[in-house]
């Protein structure tokens, strides 16, 4: 459904993904319906002078690379096209039965609608799955229009998005898929490209949980929201909007040079089940780089000793802004650290050093995103490392690996969207091949996609941690329960938060939890001023503004 021969680029992009997949694009119904013309001297007496400042804005200055119109006429060629008349009741369109009986001898599976307004009548069921639309915000929050305005008014840290099957009620159809991401609250163009075009592979998705049998939501409940309807903003919401973006922008940018991240290791001698069920973590010992520019995190832990346990985590250098794997041993009895050593280090960047146990041998496979590999070490009695294998050449971020049923499944996220999109391949043998999952990626939240951390049981409850960056990076840890798992279906719910301990310099965030026996390891940052990131960060700006200045001036 579209009400001219130019759309988005993002929603030729959605067009173009599912007939790539071989679904077929059969019917086009264009609105047909009659535009008033005026006069421009009737234009300028009865304009809306209250929406002024908005449409100059949307116009003139935000034009995000998403919502670049896009001609369609090769779109249309050997495709059927239908001129809609609709019928206007207030703000709603009706189809007439002629329309609605044509479409419906097309045997349609669903339509994405477009263009028009708000539809109601028969035409809600007039494809078997019937119309889909999205909504580019949380239908729970923010229902009608201003979609991803009211965000960065409102001072909201995640941004929503739903596609949702139509039905008579606005914003509150049957969800067909839910994503979250963080609010770039610095650039309305920048957010308004995350969310719109990070949502354009959902329609497809669906499509795939159909064929696969597993898309029994497309007929549940619809969305029971009571969130007030939004307009357009005003003049005045408008000027908010800019100084609001203004102020944003400074701050990001402060932030950027005089507050950055650095990580300390916590060893508590608490069960992860304790943890887990109080909700916060105590009795800990804490490891941190001696020098400032340094900093630890992404801890795991190995148990082969029955006095001692051996650390793998990251140690990151500002100077180089690279890290590798280094190790310690933790004494049980003293409570003490041996002196870290290096464990592994390549020329690109090294992570997430993640530890399990296999056939009686203890292995590690840490993030290398950045040489497009996933690789496992066999770890030594003394700590060393030899390598093993390879089981992908991707650019996983943060993978665990654990069993489940039948298979075994490797879960990350990917260089793209690394706080935002889980993805799961799975493989009958631990050492592959593994194939993706039918439906990559199988969760789209800034809250709690990406890995925190190994799945461990309460129960018979598999309880997956993950990565909160909803506010910033690494802000808190939330607890999943995986409900299904298989080849063709991913779901789970969250259950609880996990907040840095109280710790009185490294308490801004947490995102790391692992655990063996009766210990579990944790790691916690501050926000402080390091040098080596300020001149850095410095350069880039200074680089970037004068590239910027130079591409616009030719």
């Amino acid at each position: 459904m579209c009400d001219s021969y130019y759309l988005q680029n993002w929603q030729v992009e959605i067009v173009n993904s599912l007939k790539k997949n071989n679904i077929q694009l059969s019917l086009i119904i264009f609105n047909d319906s009659p535009v008033l013309k005026k006069s421009f001297l009737s234009k300028i007496v009865h304009y809306k002078y209250k929406y002024l400042f908005f449409n100059l804005y949307n116009r003139f200055i935000l034009r995000p690379k998403s919502k670049r119109a896009v001609n369609i006429s090769s779109l249309t060629q050997d495709v059927e096209i239908i001129l809609s008349k609709t019928i206007k009741k207030g703000y709603s369109q009706y189809f007439n039965n002629e329309d609605i009986e044509k479409i419906k001898e097309r045997k349609l599976d669903f339509i994405l609608r477009f263009g028009f307004n708000i539809i109601r009548g028969d035409i809600l069921n007039s494809a078997k799955y019937g119309v889909w639309s999205f909504h580019h915000d949380d239908e729970q929050k923010y229902r009608g229009k201003g979609s991803i305005y009211k965000e960065i008014l409102y001072n909201d840290p995640v941004n929503g998005a739903i596609l949702q099957k139509l039905t008579s009620e606005i914003d509150a159809g049957v969800i067909l898929k839910k994503g979250y991401f963080q609010t770039i609250k610095h650039s309305l163009r920048s957010s308004f490209d995350q969310v719109i075009s990070n949502t354009s592979s959902w329609p497809l998705q669906v499509c795939i949980d159909i064929d696969n049998n597993v898309a029994s939501y497309i007929d549940e409940n619809p969305s029971k929201s009571t969130a007030p309807m939004q307009k357009v903003e005003g003049n005045f919401s408008t000027i908010r909007l800019v100084f609001r973006l203004l102020f944003n922008k400074i701050k990001f940018h402060i932030n950027d040079l005089f507050f950055t991240e650095r990580w300390v290791i916590g060893v508590s001698s608490e069960k992860i089940e304790e943890i887990y069920r109080n909700g916060k973590i105590a009795n800990i010992y804490w490891l941190k780089a001696d020098k400032r520019r340094l900093y630890y995190a992404d801890p795991f832990v190995v148990d082969f000793d029955e006095n001692k346990l051996l650390l793998f985590f990251e140690e990151y250098d500002y100077k180089p802004r690279k890290g590798h794997i280094s190790s310690t041993f933790f004494n049980k009895n003293t409570k003490e650290f041996s002196p870290v050593v290096s464990a592994l280090e390549k020329p690109y960047h090294l992570s997430f050093p993640y530890v399990f146990k296999h056939d009686g041998q203890w292995f590690l496979m840490p993030e290398s995103s950045e040489n497009n590999e996933l690789n496992v070490y066999k770890i030594e009695s003394d700590g060393s490392l030899s390598f093993y294998k390879t089981l992908l050449h991707i650019d996983a971020i943060d993978t665990i690996l654990f069993n489940h049923g039948e298979n075994w499944y490797l879960f990350f996220t990917r260089e793209n969207n690394s706080n935002v999109d889980l993805h799961i391949y799975f493989s009958k043998d631990i050492w592959g091949p593994y194939e993706s999952h039918k439906n990559n990626p199988v969760k789209t939240d800034i809250r709690s996609a990406r890995p925190a951390g190994g799945v461990f049981y309460i129960g018979n409850d598999l309880i997956r941690p993950a990565q909160n960056s909803a506010v910033y990076y690494g802000s808190k840890i939330e607890f999943n329960v995986i409900n299904t798992l298989n080849e063709t279906q991913f779901e789970e719910k969250h259950i609880k938060s996990i907040e840095p301990s109280s710790n009185k310099s490294f308490r801004r965030g947490i995102h790391t939890i692992s655990s063996v026996g009766d210990f579990t390891i944790i790691d916690q940052k501050q926000h402080t001023f390091i040098y080596k990131s300020f001149a850095y960060q410095l350069k880039r700006k200074i680089r970037n503004l004068f590239f910027k200045f130079f591409s616009q001036s030719k």
